[in-house]
């Protein structure tokens, strides 16, 4: 919830969020959405470049969302 909120309350375009269904990655009834989006901290806690952006999945089940990995490495979205 915490990164939903976080990432709802950006300041800027920059710092917005993007969103999408895992598709064939699913897992019915646990994983089904992830997010990702840019200046978060785990970026830097990570040493990832300061442009990636970290990446999370919904566990439907317990309601949390849990790291995935850098943009960089996913390629979810755009830069």
């Amino acid at each position: 919830k915490q990164i939903v909120a976080e990432a709802r309350g950006a300041a800027t375009k920059a710092d917005r969020y993007t969103s999408g269904g895992l598709g064939t990655l699913s897992i019915k009834g646990r994983f089904g959405i992830w997010v990702c989006w840019p200046n978060h901290p785990c970026v830097g806690a990570v040493g990832a470049a300061a442009g990636d952006r970290m990446c999370y999945v919904m566990n439907k089940v317990t309601n949390e969302w849990h790291p995935w990995g850098l943009n960089s490495v996913l390629k979810l979205c755009g830069s």
